[in-house]
């Protein structure tokens, strides 16, 4: 098989020639086929440009999506003690409600290829036994399997930060489990620190 390139074409497009012998005179033929260079279609899962927006009201049912996503990850590998139900229960739909209608609190959602494959959620809250001060926390977040590690949490957190900085927070804070050890790392680099630790005793009444 050879290669080469068409003098006439334009768009110096790849010209490959397969030889093929004809049995029927003898002679040495030639197919000609053209490589057009087709743009590729973006493949599912794949990251073109990330948008990242407030969420709006009509994001609530992907929002509770992902946030079941995120449930079902922390149940399986750190806390069993999650009440799976929550996300889609009376409690869970109204925190969810306020969130997404930025009333109350703040919430983002990163959409990549028309789909939302990533959200943040977080508020503002009183600290009575610490100075007075505008608290804020980093609630729940989570971005899909796929696309994880292609800075789309970086990009969520960085628009939490802006709001913060409006809300002209002194404080910002995030909840982890101990055992989630990549999560925390990411938190860290971040510029979260470590501030307090949370010790419990399981089924202490068995």
């Amino acid at each position: 098989m050879a290669k080469v390139k068409n003098p006439h074409n334009e768009n110096n497009e790849d010209i490959i020639f397969t030889k093929k012998k004809s049995t029927e005179d003898g002679f040495t033929h030639y197919t000609r086929i053209r490589n057009q260079n087709l743009k590729k279609k973006p493949q599912s899962g794949s990251v073109g440009k990330p948008t990242i927006r407030r969420a709006t009201s009509k994001d609530l049912d992907d929002v509770q999506r992902l946030n079941f996503d995120l449930f079902k990850k922390e149940h399986k590998e750190f806390d069993k003690s999650l009440d799976m139900k929550w996300t889609h229960s009376k409690q869970g739909m109204t925190y969810f409600k306020k969130r997404t209608s930025g009333k109350d609190g703040f919430c983002v959602v990163a959409e990549n290829n028309g789909k939302i494959v990533g959200y943040l959620c977080g508020g503002s809250y009183e600290c009575g036994y610490r100075e007075k001060a505008v608290y804020t926390e980093l609630e729940n977040m989570i971005v899909d399997k796929k696309l994880r590690g292609k800075g789309i949490g970086t990009m969520l957190t960085n628009e939490f930060f802006k709001w913060c900085k409006d809300k002209k927070a002194k404080y910002i804070s995030v909840k982890a489990s101990v055992q989630n050890k990549q999560g925390i790392k990411f938190y860290r680099s971040l510029g979260f620190k470590d501030y307090d630790l949370t010790l419990e005793i399981n089924n202490f009444s068995k």
